[in-house]
């Protein structure tokens, strides 16, 4: 399981991340992070989280979010909140680097079920596995 201080990279997506609080450090309900994205760099697709709330604050540039098909640009300051069950997808159209603080947790706070914090430790193991995939295959095409 990631930990609280590790940093996670995707050159594919532009993305870079400090994770600031991990799942271990609160049981499995919640993670926070923080968030850097190149101009351009974007999440890989539109996606939907059945028990996770995310909220993003932009902390520096601009992110281009589209939050159940509207589309919308979050500045320095904004607060994103994306319900469990909403379809979103954010970039970076700006010209700077995007700095977001990202929180995640589980809807119903303490009284989420043991099968809810299963959902939120696997999608955090998925993306853990595909950003080192894409490392992984960076060293290959190096060597």
């Amino acid at each position: 399981m990631p930990r609280a201080g590790e940093w996670f990279e995707n050159t594919v997506t532009g993305e870079r991340a400090r994770l600031d609080v991990s799942p271990d450090d609160t049981g499995g309900r919640r993670l926070q992070a923080q968030l850097w994205v190149q101009p351009k760099g974007a999440v890989m697709a539109a996606h939907v989280h059945d028990h996770l709330h995310e909220r993003f604050t932009v902390l520096d540039g601009e992110l281009a979010v589209v939050l159940d098909g509207r589309p919308s640009v979050a500045m320095p300051g904004d607060v994103v909140d994306v319900p469990p069950g909403t379809p979103h997808d954010w970039s970076n159209q700006g010209s700077q680097v995007a700095s977001v603080r990202v929180l995640a947790y589980l809807e119903g706070g303490d009284r989420a079920g043991a099968a809810t914090v299963a959902t939120l430790l696997l999608v955090i193991a998925l993306v853990v596995i595909i950003l080192l995939d894409v490392i992984q295959r960076r060293v290959s095409r190096r060597g």
